[in-house]
């Protein structure tokens, strides 16, 4: 399971996306966001301020993508913001072609910034080694964005885009479901996951 960090920030250093005249304001903006959050990281896992404030960041540069796409925001050049999907679309794309033609193997599911793909049953040692096999090949396309190995999913139940329950590195997760989404009645909850717990 692959992830691209910061996509959308990223993308607007890597091409250099801006509304002003010059194309610096934005790509400095969110370079400066992007790399405080990654000096962040380690003392986020034994801070919890520290971790909030990664994630406020982290929303902080994906707000700005959205205000490129935002008919209310005064910074609404629209054809900004589908150069910033296009790119994020082809550099998906471009990660699986790689992935495909150097390695062999195929991307089975894949979002707005992340890819998995379907290797045989191997150890975690070798299959760590294969993913950073691939991120170097992947990486070395680009000066600033990043495919990160986010871990291994042994087992997957995939419903539709951004929902799905797995397996991965021994913990289960779920991503979309209802039972991880506010408002949703208690029964449904305990319902969803006692199929869950069937499934896997």
């Amino acid at each position: 399971y692959f992830d691209f960090m910061s996509l959308y920030p990223s993308i607007c250093v890597e091409h250099q996306i801006c509304f002003s005249e010059d194309g610096r304001i934005l790509p400095l903006l969110m370079k400066s966001l992007i790399e405080t959050r990654r000096g962040l990281a380690e003392r986020a896992k034994t801070c919890s301020a520290t971790a909030i404030r990664r994630v406020c960041i982290k929303l902080l540069a994906n707000a700005m993508y959205g205000c490129l796409a935002s008919c209310y925001s005064r910074l609404y050049p629209i054809e900004l913001a589908k150069r910033s999907t296009a790119a994020g679309r082809q550099a998906l794309m471009d990660a699986a072609h790689v992935i495909k033609s150097k390695f062999g193997y195929d991307a089975i599911y894949g979002d707005t910034d992340s890819l998995m793909i379907s290797t045989a049953r191997a150890d975690s040692a070798s299959l760590t080694r294969l993913a950073q096999r691939i991120i170097d090949a992947v990486n070395k396309r680009y000066v600033y964005m990043e495919l990160q190995f986010e871990g291994v999913i042994d087992r997957l139940a995939l419903f539709h885009k951004k929902c799905y329950a797995c397996v991965k590195d021994g913990v289960f997760e779920v991503k979309g479901l209802d039972m991880v989404k506010r408002g949703y009645a208690p029964c449904g909850v305990a319902a969803s996951n006692a199929v869950l717990k069937i499934m896997f």
